[in-house]
């Protein structure tokens, strides 16, 4: 990577819908126009489908994530932001630059570091959760 570069990290959210032939066609088009900068796509996470905070115009409640993060020249940003407003498929999309002062491959180690957290954390909750339904349903006697 030339000393130019910058990384970053993206959020991508799309339609539910989307089929996994269209997903690759569009992080193939994606990881073009970022080597068109000198740079390189280090990594696409798909998280799946989740619910979305707001209904879009398509009135969808749930939508397809991504988290990715890459690398390129100045401009590179702007061009993949030029590039996925033309795209319907995309509903939201959010870029973050990333510290110079990790490496790529650090900054998504302490990502996913982040996830396993937030993961455990749900698990946790959900098991607190079953447990007062069982209290509730043997206090009642519903099963």
């Amino acid at each position: 990577m030339g000393n130019n570069n910058v990384s970053y990290e993206s959020v991508l959210v799309m339609g539910p819908t989307l089929a996994p032939e269209s997903q690759k066609l569009f992080f193939q088009k994606m990881r073009e126009t970022i080597k068109q900068f000198n740079g390189d796509l280090y990594h696409i996470d798909s998280w799946g489908v989740r619910k979305l905070a707001n209904k879009n115009k398509y009135r969808w409640s749930q939508g397809l994530y991504f988290h990715f993060s890459f690398g390129g020249q100045t401009g590179v940003v702007e061009e993949l932001i030029r590039r996925i407003r033309m795209d319907e498929k995309v509903l939201y999309y959010h870029f973050e630059k990333l510290s110079s002062k990790k490496s790529a491959a650090e900054h998504l180690e302490d990502f996913r570091g982040l996830i396993e957290a937030a993961v455990k954390r749900e698990k946790e909750r959900q098991a607190r959760i079953q447990k007062r339904k069982t209290f509730f349903a043997k206090k009642t006697g519903v099963q």
